[in-house]
């Protein structure tokens, strides 16, 4: 009980350095705030994120930022070592959406080769985004339709 209660008040009222004055009576609430330090700031959408499949011969990435009250995407996917792409170029973007405390949603999505409109789901994972294409664009694009992507 004494832990429960000490670690509530050493979230709310001290900062993480703080904690660290006597390691070794603190050793556990340090190891404790750091955890979920790690997971908040790991458990989000925003970031870069690099497919599981990547190789030589093709590529694909999700770069997730948060502007105001919006989270904003750009994938980049390259295919045939580079002689096909598909990328949003500095301020275009793939996909806007509102920021949602959810852990999946459901967004249009622009491809930057051909400038055609499809439907993608983005879930996060403990360690992982998963991208899957549920409606593809009518014209040319390139973007794998389903792909699991890792956070760098």
């Amino acid at each position: 009980m004494f832990r429960t209660i000490f670690l509530a008040l050493a979230f709310s009222h001290f900062c993480l350095s703080d904690i660290f004055y006597n390691e070794e009576v603190n050793k556990p609430i340090a190891r404790a705030l750091s955890r979920e330090y790690n997971y908040q700031n790991k458990n989000t959408f925003t970031g870069n994120w690099s497919w599981e499949k990547n190789n030589e011969k093709k590529d694909f990435s999700l770069s997730i930022t948060k502007k105001g009250e919006f989270l904003i995407g750009q994938y980049c996917y390259t295919l045939l070592n580079g002689e096909k792409t598909d990328c949003a170029i500095k301020n275009d973007y793939s996909f806007k959406i509102k920021n949602t405390n959810a852990t999946s949603f459901t967004t249009d999505f622009y491809s930057q080769f051909s400038h055609s409109k499809g439907k993608a789901r983005i879930t996060l994972g403990a360690d992982s985004l998963v991208w899957e294409i549920l409606q593809e664009p009518r014209e040319e694009y390139y973007c794998p339709m389903k792909a699991i992507l890792r956070k760098q």
